[in-house]
């Protein structure tokens, strides 16, 4: 954690890592039972289940250090982001939509994962954990890159899955353009 060259290092070079989960949300004990127990008659709900259960299993190897660190700063946003952009979603029935997944949302998420990482790496310079301020460059890094690479991955998944259920799925109700 103070070796400000360790982002010059592989992961598994460090002497303890985890497996760090890309998507680390989950879904609910109560709503999983209940999409499950429905889910036989559903081919679409049952390809998205396990598409969920594949997401939430995906992992990295991270040095342990960097995971319940910086990562977990990040964990923490995503969860608080996907509750906000998730509640002012409206139904797909009630115009005006307001997808999920807009340049809106990625701005917000920018503008809050940079402000969050910033005051985690400006405490860890204050500890002298300059490994860990390091690594926090990282992450700033793509914020700062405005999002672009991140928005082109979820405009190629989002159509795309919505494409896979054969018009049960609407973009436009996902994606806002």
């Amino acid at each position: 954690e103070n070796d400000p060259k360790v982002v010059d290092m592989a992961s598994t070079a460090c002497r303890n890592t985890d497996a760090a989960h890309f998507c680390n949300l989950g879904l609910e004990a109560r709503a999983w039972s209940r999409m499950a127990a429905v889910s036989g008659r559903d081919e679409h709900l049952r390809d998205l289940l396990d598409m969920a259960k594949r997401l939430a299993g995906d992992t990295k190897q991270l040095p342990q250090r960097v995971n319940i660190g910086p990562d977990r700063v990040i964990d923490v946003l995503h969860g608080v982001l996907a509750e906000r952009f998730f509640k002012a979603s409206r139904p797909l029935t009630a115009p005006p939509r307001n997808q999920v997944v807009s340049r809106a949302n990625l701005a917000t998420y920018l503008t809050e994962a940079t402000a969050a990482m910033t005051t985690y790496k400006v405490e860890q310079v204050r500890l002298k954990r300059l490994g860990l301020a390091a690594c926090c460059d990282s992450y700033l890094k793509v914020y700062a890159e405005q999002g672009d690479d991140i928005w082109m991955t979820l405009t190629g998944y989002i159509p795309a899955e919505c494409l896979a259920r054969r018009g049960v799925l609407e973009i436009a109700d996902y994606l806002d353009w």
